[in-house]
């Protein structure tokens, strides 16, 4: 299985080599591997496609990846998650701005 891809035009991953996750990364502009971006309590939720497995699994994939920070420009991380499609980093991204309407208590990985 490949450890690279790249998005299609429905936002479908198709696997690629190095060389093409490269000039993919180059070549599509940022919004377009964005799924979501909030600031909510003032802290930010930013959900990515990242192209990278980040699994290490031979069975699930990890390449979006959910991430709320301390605050509006960043900061350190305060919650993860990565999943393996557009719609469940959708998802992913609702359950974070949840997380964070709910007080963010803890972190979630």
């Amino acid at each position: 299985m490949s450890s690279f891809f790249l998005l299609d035009e429905n936002n479908n991953i198709v696997p690629c080599n190095v060389l093409e996750w490269g000039e993919f990364l180059e070549n599509t502009p940022t919004d377009k591997r964005r799924v979501g971006r909030d600031i909510v309590d003032g802290k930010l939720i930013s959900t990515v496609f990242l192209g990278l497995d980040h699994s290490h699994s031979k069975t699930d994939l990890h390449i979006f990846e959910t991430m709320v920070f301390e605050n509006e420009v960043g900061g350190s991380e305060i919650y993860i998650d990565r999943c393996d499609t557009w719609q469940e980093a959708k998802e992913c991204h609702k359950e974070a701005i949840e997380w964070v309407k709910q007080g963010s208590k803890k972190c979630h990985e």
